[in-house]
């Protein structure tokens, strides 16, 4: 069963037609749905494999979020949401679709990030790699995609 990880919703006083959407991010797909409440409110699913490219169209307080699929069917645009939840949104979704391509070519694993981990802390205690080297690398690491 999908773990729902985020929800955003759009702005009901900004919308053109007052009727809201949502974009809810789980943990192994994102669900998109518009003009909800209405007869005829379309949905869209997209895996995160899916995913080609995340941008946030920041306004002064409000942000829109476009999800574009690597296909190009069921690509998701959810205006008026909140910058910072938007942008909290587009880091999570954007490490969701490193972490499934990865996965895919077979070079993800927690145990390999572990490993890689490991190793960067042996060449650090062997004066190979400054302090600030290792922290970047491990960050990159843990993080996936910036």
């Amino acid at each position: 069963m999908s773990q729902l990880l985020m929800k955003l919703t759009s702005s009901k006083l900004l919308a053109a037609d007052l009727r809201p959407s949502e974009l809810d991010i789980f943990d192994d797909k994102i669900v998109f749905r518009s003009n909800i409440g209405v007869i005829g409110g379309e949905e869209a699913i997209v895996n995160y494999d899916q995913v080609a490219e995340v941008t946030q169209r920041k306004g002064l307080l409000q942000s829109s979020l476009d999800i574009d699929n690597e296909g190009g069917a069921d690509d998701i645009t959810i205006e008026h949401v909140p910058n910072d939840q938007a942008s909290q949104a587009k880091e999570l979704i954007e490490k969701k679709a490193y972490e499934a391509h990865q996965q895919i070519a077979g070079t993800f694993s927690p145990e390999n990030s572990v490993d890689q981990i490991a190793k960067l802390a042996e060449l650090h205690a062997k004066g190979e790699l400054t302090e600030q080297e290792f922290e970047t690398e491990k960050n990159k690491l843990i993080q996936g995609p910036g």
